[in-house]
């Protein structure tokens, strides 16, 4: 059961779509796949804070309307946004080993299938007021031997190939 009223879901799918907007204005043309990918993390990144027990937190509306989510949110906005720019993105379950239940995404870049985890991309959860020095790397476009070191795919519905392209 849809849990908003007609009248709230178009005000929220109009303030996804005005994030969308604002998004868009940073893409140039003949940005390479790369470039997109990267720019979707940051932009996730800069303008999402890491909120625990936030309403909608599972979800897109809160990285786009309340800038606040957990690690399912920033996932799948992540995956929105590459899906709109044709980038190919899928959400991944599972958990952070040692930590619990954990979301992160597949990309496809020039052919090729990496990991990224936009969560663990924001360095710093406790202060994000200088975001283009809070961003970490580490988890962008990893291989399955990296990922592997801090996360396990849930994969009892598939059965995730290994990734290795650097």
């Amino acid at each position: 059961e849809y849990p908003y009223d007609e009248a709230e879901k178009e005000r929220r799918q109009a303030e996804i779509e005005a994030a969308f907007q604002e998004y868009s204005g940073g893409l140039k043309n003949g940005m390479s796949d790369y470039d997109k990918v990267r720019y979707a993390y940051e932009y996730v990144i800069k303008n999402t804070v890491y909120q625990e027990d936030l309403e909608d937190d599972q979800n897109i509306y809160s990285v786009f309307g309340k800038k606040g989510s957990v690690c399912a949110g920033y996932s799948k906005a992540i995956q929105y946004l590459l899906k709109r720019t044709g980038i190919e993105c899928s959400y991944v379950a599972g958990e952070a080993i040692g930590q619990g239940a954990h979301a992160w995404n597949i990309v496809r870049v020039d052919g090729e299938y990496y990991y990224l985890d936009a969560t663990w991309g924001e360095f710093n959860i406790e202060d994000n007021s200088e975001p283009e020095k809070s961003i970490f790397y580490d988890y962008f476009c990893v291989t399955t031997a990296e990922l592997l070191k801090s996360h396990q795919p849930d994969q009892t519905l598939i059965e995730y190939p290994e990734f290795t392209a650097t």
